[in-house]
């Protein structure tokens, strides 16, 4: 991160990456995040920290890892650095071990042969009977006996997961704080849209539930900007997870959310298994083929472009302009029928 900062942000050649990830209070008691009072944290080449009211601190990203005391490092001076390495940061977002806590409904994980669970079960308990603590990305806590933070003041250590833990897979809470003012989100729904980790879905594709849990917490925290969200039945019944949806359009007031599905966009003909593009990768894979990987860089493709639609790049464009008070060509109404989502 200490690198990306003073080399690609510095000259302007990169996007400002925001990488997330969700604190778990009090374990073992509780294994994974909770969706109305577990914080948030922001990785920034610059900064760590929450916008949550329980946290409301940042810190500076190059020195994660000092032992902090009430703001400073303890002793005095003494500062860690290379704990954000971008690679330990990536891995801390996409963190699912602790679903494999003790207290997660292992038996039932193992019942359902999740090959990952168990695997990483047998390895943890040949070292330590006690495993609670393999299971999180561990953060030295920098807010710690800081008076600002009272939810984890009085944690010495971060524990930190992916998102997915309190089923809010699309990381919009960063981009929805009225201090950084977005005006438009284009979000890229990965997720496989169960409301709970043992639900046998029949695909591994979206059903807007990420999208509602983030919609629901928006309201409870005060973050106004978040667009109203239908719930899942509605999302099905209007088949909305089989195209992009523009939701937020007429008011000046949220911020206007494209949001992009996954979806499989080979022919409807094929099986995907001998198709050139591939959607619907479960959870527990650890290991992908590189001729898999290109079919699943290859549908992302189709997605981001609609499918080679000509027309998708002009409706992108309308969102843009609306946001901006820009005079609209004529195409645009076409885009909002198409693509708006109407309560």
């Amino acid at each position: 991160m200490y690198s990306l900062k003073h080399g690609l942000l510095t000259a302007k050649s990169s996007s400002f990456p925001i990488m997330t990830a969700m604190g778990v209070n009090n374990p073992p008691d509780h294994c994974v995040p909770d969706n109305v009072t577990s914080a948030s944290y922001d990785f920034t080449p610059y900064e760590f920290g929450s916008w949550d009211d329980g946290v409301a601190s940042f810190t500076q990203t190059h020195s994660l890892g000092t032992n902090y005391n009430n703001g400073g490092p303890y002793p005095p001076g003494e500062c860690m650095t290379g704990y954000d390495n971008l690679g330990y940061i990536l891995e801390t977002s996409s963190n699912i071990l602790a679903f494999a806590c003790p207290t997660f409904l292992i038996e039932s994980l193992e019942a359902l042969h999740v090959k990952v669970w168990s695997a990483f079960l047998k390895l943890v308990d040949r070292v330590d009977n006690k495993f609670t603590k393999y299971e999180y990305a561990l953060f030295r806590n920098p807010f710690y006996q800081w008076a600002n933070a009272g939810q984890v003041k009085d944690e010495k250590t971060l524990y930190l997961v992916d998102g997915a833990g309190a089923f809010r897979n699309v990381p919009l809470h960063p981009l929805l704080q009225p201090a950084r003012n977005v005006d438009v989100i284009i979000a890229g729904d990965n997720s496989d849209g169960k409301a709970n980790f043992l639900e046998d879905e029949m695909d591994n594709m979206p059903t807007g539930l990420s999208m509602y849990n983030t919609y629901q917490q928006s309201l409870k925290v005060g973050l106004n900007r978040m667009p109203y969200i239908p719930q899942v039945d509605v999302f099905k019944a209007q088949n909305l997870t089989k195209r992009p949806v523009f939701f937020g359009c007429w008011s000046e007031k949220v911020v206007t959310i494209v949001w992009l599905p996954n979806m499989w966009y080979g022919p409807a003909t094929a099986n995907m298994e001998d198709s050139t593009l591939a959607a619907d990768m479960p959870t527990d894979i650890v290991h992908v083929h590189k001729g898999e990987t290109d079919k699943y860089i290859e549908n992302g493709v189709q997605i981001a472009t609609r499918g080679g639609d000509k027309g998708w790049a002009e409706c992108l464009g309308c969102v843009m302009m609306k946001k901006m008070g820009s005079q609209l060509p004529e195409g645009c109404d076409r885009c909002w029928q198409e693509y708006c989502y109407e309560l």
